[in-house]
């Protein structure tokens, strides 16, 4: 049970250290930069020759065995958690910039950019229990996203929410609504709300893409 309990201990120690000076080192630069050259030179020592002076300030028993396998596990983890939040981070923004720059062409060739609107729907306690996004560009209004808190559906949220948007639609003069469903969302509650099926896809494993359009009146 020695073992066990020092292998658990090491990994425990590993992990919450590594991860939470990963995502330091992730979210400041400063930091990074102070920190990456000194881990990487800590990184390089045989860490067989530092297992001796655990041994020396902390005599025998577990907890030396521990902060030595602590420490082979802990620069792995602190490098992955780092690169894994640089890069997440760094797709978002690669998103945003994308989504900035087409906009701006599409009102260079168009002379107007697609206009979004969000509308959310709050629970008593203040949570987030629907939310709907959409763009107008003209006379086309598409919804790209619709999704209802699994807790608060069957309340007539989503109903509302869409209601909503088309009202909004209306406004900016849009004469289409569009909205794309998978088979495993709600198709069905899109055609209770009068939207037909422009086209279906099949994307293998029996579910199928639609898209759904409604005429606004």
């Amino acid at each position: 049970w020695a073992t066990g309990l020092a292998i658990f201990g090491a990994f425990v120690i590993a992990a919450a250290g590594g991860i939470a000076l990963g995502v330091i080192i992730a979210w400041s630069p400063m930091m990074s930069r102070a920190l990456m050259p000194f881990l990487v030179f800590v990184n390089t020592l045989p860490k067989v020759a530092v297992a001796p002076l655990f041994l020396l300030w902390l005599g025998y028993g577990i907890l030396p065995n521990m902060l030595i396998g602590a420490l082979i596990g802990f620069f792995p983890v602190v490098i992955n958690t780092a690169v894994g939040l640089v890069q997440i981070a760094g797709d978002a923004q690669l998103a945003a910039e994308t989504e900035t720059r087409l906009a701006a062409e599409t009102a260079a060739a168009l002379g107007t950019a697609p206009r979004l609107r969000s509308l959310a729907w709050r629970a008593e306690d203040g949570s987030l229990a629907g939310h709907l996004l959409l763009a107008v560009l003209r006379e086309v209004c598409e919804i790209h996203a619709l999704r209802v808190d699994p807790a608060h559906r069957g309340a007539g949220i989503g109903t509302r929410l869409l209601a909503a948007a088309e009202e909004i639609a209306r406004e900016e003069g849009a004469r289409v609504m569009i909205a794309r469903a998978g088979s495993w969302q709600a198709p069905g509650f899109l055609a209770r709300a009068g939207y037909t099926t422009a086209w279906e896809r099949a994307i293998g494993g029996g579910a199928a893409w639609f898209q759904m359009e409604k005429n606004l009146p």
